[in-house]
């Protein structure tokens, strides 16, 4: 009996972790979801020309500086972190989705790209409130069940 409480407490403090960590998982996919969502929304294809790429790492991603330019003629400049590519040229104009009213705001891709991202997130920020609440739901039962034995016994 005593090894049944000490497990039930056990998993129950074990669980605590975890739902937290599914939480701030869920609120950071969430948030990315909003920036995209808006961008699906609002966003406007356009060109933007590859103006630095920097390598940065070993795994093939580099630091790239994009220059948009927007319709009062001014040119904004985005940097992003990108994959190496042999098509990356500096020079060169690659598609973007940016804000219609907030050009730093933006996507270096299509706008079929900017829905596929959010759509991807927005499952992953339901998969992580998913088991976040499972988290918490079996410590809450684990830690109520280990207390309730030893308040009977």
């Amino acid at each position: 009996m005593i090894i049944l409480k000490c497990l039930l407490i056990g998993l129950g403090l074990l669980c605590l972790p975890v739902a937290l960590f599914c939480r701030s998982l869920f609120l950071g996919s969430t948030s990315g979801v909003r920036e995209f969502r808006e961008l699906e929304d609002m966003g406007v294809e356009s060109h933007a020309r590859l103006t630095h790429l920097e390598p940065f790492g070993t795994r093939g991603y580099a630091s790239a500086v994009h220059e948009i330019e927007v319709p009062d003629g001014d040119n904004v400049r985005k940097q992003s972190g990108v994959n190496i590519t042999p098509d990356l040229v500096i020079g060169g104009t690659y598609p973007i989705v940016r804000h219609h009213r907030f050009p730093t705001q933006s996507y270096v891709g299509t706008m079929e790209e900017v829905v596929d991202w959010r759509k991807t997130h927005e499952k992953a920020a339901a998969v992580a409130k998913r088991l976040g609440l499972t988290a918490a739901a079996l410590a809450v039962l684990s830690l109520v069940s280990g207390v309730l034995i030893i308040a009977l016994l």
